[in-house]
């Protein structure tokens, strides 16, 4: 895992300066790479919208709809539990994008 990867790569911090003028709030880029089978993170939900780019391989996800309303940034709130069900049950190929809304 490598946090604010725009901040360290010329060509990803244009990227995120060209989305943050687009969006309108400020983009972080984060790059994640896994080499075995098992899962990287648990359920779980993020403070912030998160837009992800499967660039290699495949990713299966579990969506479960919002756990915590509008979480604010380093909301420490415990969520409530997701449901047993997911939403959405998908898996991710090379050139995929998710949106994921804070608090999914």
């Amino acid at each position: 895992m490598i946090d604010a990867i725009d901040e360290l790569h010329e060509p990803v911090a244009d990227l995120a300066q060209r989305l943050e003028s687009w969006l309108r709030t400020h983009v972080q880029v984060n790059a994640y790479a896994s080499w075995c089978a098992r899962k990287g993170f648990g359920t779980r939900w993020d403070d912030h919208d998160v837009i992800v780019v499967q660039v290699e391989g495949s990713k299966h996800w579990r969506l479960y709809g919002p756990t915590r309303i509008a979480p604010m940034h380093r909301d420490t709130a415990q969520p409530d539990p997701p449901p047993e069900q997911p939403i959405a049950d998908l898996v991710l190929e090379p050139g995929d994008v998710l949106y994921l809304p804070r608090g999914w």
